[in-house]
């Protein structure tokens, strides 16, 4: 808490584009536990009458750490929390990040995430103020709410088409054409940022949207394209430090007695927390170079340098 806390509390005060967290540890050494009381708190939410920082004012054994968690949970905050490994599509491709990213961001603003042709229509309703009437109107057509029949929406073509041309003014043709499948339901990295930063610009300036990501490292594995595609997203908008990416890895660098040093490339994770030891793995931007391990530590190490490599590739070096 204040590794995580600590860095928080700078990036309000100095604002930084090294918008991402990395949490690692052993299996069962409480990442996921430890991921989700980060997010409670930083949402904030009133439960019973209190807010969720309120329930901890007993729990910290420092007043200074208490102080920043209570800074940090100040802020208006909305935060997107998911185990990546629960949501991923069967079909793991370089564009499987992607697209959980997507769904649950879609999601998260109330539209139908689990089809992105589905969330891209509703997400274009939106800006033209017409969710209201389009729902009514689905309603009155269909015979059930638009929210609870949207995700077997391929079986009600007429009604949709018919409501598309009244609400949206859509001649029948395009209607049947973006039924059909003749919009495009590809979706760019470019694009999803785009839509972040516009929802996150609705909000006040002070306003934070954080991405809660459990098990990302165990669902990148050793698979370059899936951190390229993580990378890509990691880049959302230095200029705009509102968002923060937080994933848990399922290694522990301290278990291979491997030291980490900072490199001279471009950084995008300011902080690295370990959950299973009291001591902090590395509080500065990091990755895994290309060099070889040390022969002496080759055996156990070896075996998954790969997978820490691209867990957190960033531009330092294994020494």
């Amino acid at each position: 808490f204040a590794t995580f806390f600590d860095n928080y509390v700078k990036a309000i005060d100095y604002p930084t584009g090294k918008i991402g967290v990395w949490i690692s540890g052993f299996f069962g050494s409480g990442k996921s536990h430890f991921l989700k009381m980060l997010s409670y708190l930083l949402s904030n939410k009133e439960v019973d009458g209190k807010h969720a920082i309120d329930y901890f004012a007993n729990k910290f054994d420092d007043p200074m750490m208490y102080a920043d968690a209570v800074r940090s949970s100040s802020m208006p905050t909305e935060t997107i929390l998911f185990d990546i490994l629960k949501q991923a599509p069967v079909n793991k491709d370089e564009t499987a990040i992607l697209r959980v990213f997507a769904k649950m961001f879609y999601r998260h603003c109330g539209f139908y995430g689990d089809d992105l042709k589905v969330a891209r229509l509703e997400r274009f309703i939106e800006k033209q103020g017409k969710t209201e009437a389009f729902r009514a109107a689905f309603e009155s057509v269909h015979g059930a709410p638009w929210v609870d029949d949207r995700d077997a929406f391929a079986f009600f073509e007429d009604d949709l088409v018919t409501v598309l041309q009244d609400v949206l003014g859509m001649s029948e043709r395009a209607a049947h054409n973006w039924f059909n499948g003749e919009e495009t339901n590809e979706l760019s990295v470019a694009q999803l940022v785009d839509d972040i930063v516009a929802y996150v610009d609705t909000k006040p300036n002070n306003f934070r949207l954080l991405f809660m990501v459990d098990e990302v490292g165990f669902f990148i594995g050793d698979n370059s394209d899936l951190m390229g595609n993580l990378q890509a997203i990691a880049t959302i908008d230095e200029s705009n430090v509102k968002i923060l990416l937080a994933n848990s890895i399922n290694k522990t660098l301290a278990r291979f007695d491997l030291e980490i040093i900072e490199g001279k490339g471009v950084h995008r994770h300011p902080a690295a927390i370990e959950v299973d030891v009291p001591k902090i793995v590395c509080a500065t931007p990091y990755s895994i170079a290309d060099e070889d391990p040390p022969k002496e530590k080759v055996g156990e190490a070896e075996s998954v340098l790969t997978h820490i490599r691209n867990a957190l590739a960033f531009s330092c070096r294994v020494i």
